[in-house]
């Protein structure tokens, strides 16, 4: 496995609406998910067994189990304010499995800000870029957030 990547997830997601004829290809409806964490030292042992105790990092035994299988089955939900919004519950999943309490959450590509929003939720810090200002401004609405620089901050 290349050096920082720590795994790859087929999310499969059976309801495409916009997939049909000549558009329609066997694999619309998995989309792959790939996990980065920045390289370098890891966690110490003791730390992070005290960090797993905190609420918002505990994982019960059967959700793990079924979260383990690398193959997720999760429909998209449907937003008209963007076309590919990932479920909350796919980002709830993944912020759990790769990040505890007060960690940074990274979204490259923001969109209208699921990651974010979920990161938030559970006690995460959360970067997300976007480009689309439309987008960004909903953000900055909905968490009234401040401009600092070249950056939004609550």
């Amino acid at each position: 496995m290349k050096k920082g990547r720590k795994g790859k997830i087929v999310w499969g997601s059976v309801d495409k609406r916009w997939a049909v004829p000549p558009y329609l290809y066997a694999d619309l409806s998995i989309e792959h998910i790939i996990v980065f964490r920045k390289p370098g030292k890891k966690r110490d042992l003791h730390s992070m067994e005290e960090r797993q105790a905190e609420e918002y990092n505990r994982i019960p035994k059967e959700k793990f189990l079924d979260w383990a299988n690398p193959v997720w089955e999760i429909n998209s939900p449907h937003n008209k304010k963007h076309p590919a919004t990932f479920p909350s519950s796919l980002v709830n999943r993944l912020i759990k499995m790769y990040s505890l309490k007060n960690d940074i959450v990274l979204d490259p590509f923001c969109g209208i800000g699921t990651t974010v929003k979920e990161a938030i939720k559970l006690k995460r810090n959360a970067i997300g870029y976007e480009i689309n200002k439309t987008y960004i401004n909903d953000l900055i609405d909905e968490y009234n957030l401040k401009r600092k620089g070249d950056r939004y901050s609550n």
